[in-house]
């Protein structure tokens, strides 16, 4: 892959990365823990990305030829160097078709980075192209697998699952073939997997117009039960395309309403009940009463299989006022 990289790119490679190190995670009893160290193609690329593109906290997207190129901004602390690490570890043992692929990792403009395979689009600036129904729905089918494989510990092996933490729109990427990618990492969570338990971990992680209670409320103590909460607000904001949910709120907003009040969005009128309820039990303000992300995946291919369903997104019994028939005046 070095070669292909080098290839496209006009990069040199280089045998060492010294920033990539081992994964740590907690253990089952909060203990820090490393896994060893996973090969890994490695790129100095100088200063030879000059096309950004993006960016977050963590630091900027440069495009370079079939690839994006993530580097770590400058200056940047142990904490962030150490999210960094994880993020590309995650990605290097990733075994996901639904992930987008990690091809190096290096050092760009001074700075740690990572190499991934170039995503034309994401599911937030989808939006605007009104998907047919069948398709969007076969998208939330395929964001409920892709956590399913995260949670179940199948994804990276060694019996680690994987806690998203910032599962949106944005991060969510589309290929030019209407597939979908998980995209940034940067602030997953590396556990052991065990069904049902919550680990110490730190609050306010994600986006909180996608957050969980108990991850806006900074209870420290969480599982993937996360992710199925942002899940909800995910499809239910692509699938509705009714704009983003509480567009007015502030954080302070969302704390006092959403994590504290449990107020959620209105379920469109149209929607199948099965729909509507499979996303209401996902935001529920327990996470115990949520559903798992392999239940999710069920129901949600029951449901799109289901011949006496129809369309989901558009059931029988609601007629749009455009499709009203009018009555003659008199």
């Amino acid at each position: 892959m070095v070669g292909e990289l080098s290839a496209d790119s006009r990069l040199d490679s280089s045998s060492e990365c010294e920033w990539f190190g081992d994964l740590t995670y907690r253990s089952s009893n909060g203990v820090e823990k490393r896994s060893p160290g996973i090969a890994v193609d490695v790129m100095n690329f100088g200063e030879s990305v000059t096309e950004p593109v993006g960016g977050g906290s963590q630091g900027t997207i440069y495009k370079q030829g079939k690839f994006a190129v993530k580097v770590l901004r400058r200056p940047h602390g142990a904490k962030l160097l150490e999210n960094f690490r994880r993020e590309a570890h995650i990605l290097a043992r990733l075994d996901l078709p639904s992930a987008c692929r990690l091809r190096a990792v290096g050092v760009a403009l001074g700075s740690p980075c990572i190499v991934l395979d170039w995503v034309e689009s994401d599911l937030a600036r989808e939006m605007a192209n009104r998907w047919p129904n069948a398709a969007r729905l076969r998208i939330a089918a395929d964001l409920a697998s892709a956590l399913e494989h995260l949670h179940a510990g199948r994804a990276i092996g060694d019996g680690l699952a994987i806690i998203h933490r910032d599962v949106k729109p944005g991060n969510l990427g589309i290929t030019a073939s209407g597939q979908l990618k998980l995209l940034d990492f940067g602030n997953a969570a590396v556990v052991p997997r065990t069904s049902g338990k919550a680990w110490q971990l730190t609050g306010g992680a994600g986006s909180a117009r996608y957050m969980a209670p108990e991850v806006a409320l900074r209870a420290f103590r969480y599982g993937v039960e996360v992710d199925v909460y942002s899940f909800a607000l995910t499809v239910w904001e692509f699938l509705g395309l009714k704009g983003v949910p509480f567009p007015n709120f502030t954080y302070a907003d969302h704390i006092a309403y959403v994590a504290r009040d449990g107020r959620r969005p209105k379920i469109p009128k149209s929607w199948h009940p099965r729909l509507a309820a499979l996303v209401q039990a996902s935001w529920a303000p327990q996470p115990a009463a949520r559903p798992t992300a392999a239940a999710l995946t069920k129901s949600l291919k029951d449901l799109i299989e289901d011949p006496n369903v129809g369309d989901p997104l558009l059931t029988p019994s609601y007629f749009p006022p455009w499709r009203r028939r009018r009555r003659p005046s008199k």
